[in-house]
């Protein structure tokens, strides 16, 4: 029962950040999947990393309207780059993670511009820099780090953020 939980706990993350964030007065540009995945990589390990950070970026994919596949390229490879940090820096101080939060976060912005203005976008990299990529790396980094310092204390219950998947 637990790994159907948290699979649920896990799923509820994408409509949190394509729909119910935009509901608010000033919508914050936060990648809750970015977090999930980094987290699941980094303390976790590749292949839960991986798996995590593909099956919520394919979620967001579809329920977000954007390029397919775009979502699940970006989160699986953040999902694995972190859990390469995680083995060769295995910190747990919280100024590391939110240093690893705000490369992550530039990393994917600029990797996700990339890929839009080459399947046929056009956002201007000045605009894309001030308006999307900077913002949503201090909302990312600031959660995350809060996110991990919640879940590493005990504060949210460890089960219900374990997820046993066997394919190391």
């Amino acid at each position: 029962m637990k790994p159907l939980l948290t699979l649920l706990v896990i799923t509820l993350t994408v409509p949190i950040q394509t729909h119910i964030i935009s509901l608010f007065p000033h919508p914050v540009p936060l990648d809750l999947v970015l977090i999930v995945t980094y987290y699941y990589g980094y303390f976790h390990g590749k292949s839960k990393g991986m798996a995590i950070g593909a099956y919520l970026g394919i979620l967001t994919d579809i329920l977000s309207g954007e390029l397919p596949g775009s979502q699940m390229f970006l989160k699986t490879l953040a999902g694995y780059l972190a859990a390469v940090c995680g083995l060769g820096v295995l910190s747990r101080d919280l100024p590391v993670h939110f240093l690893l939060l705000v490369l992550f976060s530039f990393t994917n912005g600029l990797l996700n511009l990339f890929l839009v203005n080459l399947f046929g976008g056009s956002i201007p990299v000045g605009d894309a820099l001030s308006v999307m990529i900077f913002p949503s790396i201090f909302w990312n980094a600031v959660v995350g780090t809060i996110f991990i310092l919640l879940v590493r204390r005990g504060s949210l219950h460890t089960p219900v953020f374990s997820i046993d998947l066997d394919v190391d």
